[in-house]
């Protein structure tokens, strides 16, 4: 199975909610994203990864993990073979174009999101 890494936030202040978009090409179902937190003085995150449904033209959430408020590091897992866990992985196929959202609280961090993609 080939495996593909990408970046789907580079390292930025985050002081607002922020997405990053990702378009599967060639389709690649499973996914294991990395928010990290790498510096902060106040406030929080909350990633969540989400699918576009290009019927309605919206976004849906596929899985929301925790608030992030230290310097730390996040692990979500989406594909048809992962176990379902709350806030961590979910069991069901990343769609063509999906994003990672960082939901700001008051935040004011530097945080990056990467994905490790395979079929």
């Amino acid at each position: 199975m080939s495996q593909f890494s990408q970046v789907v936030l580079a390292s930025q202040v985050v002081n607002a909610t922020i997405s990053g978009t990702v378009s599967n090409t060639p389709p690649l179902t499973h996914g294991v994203i990395i928010v990290n937190v790498s510096a902060r003085t106040g406030g929080s995150i909350t990633p969540s990864i989400e699918g576009y449904d290009p019927a309605s033209a919206s976004w849906y959430t596929i899985l929301t993990g925790t608030a992030m408020s230290t310097v730390s590091q996040q692990v979500l897992q989406v594909g048809p073979n992962f176990a379902a866990t709350a806030n961590a992985s979910v069991n069901t196929m990343l769609p063509p174009t999906w994003r990672v959202t960082l939901t700001s609280a008051s935040a004011n961090l530097t945080a990056s999101v990467g994905a490790n993609l395979a079929p």
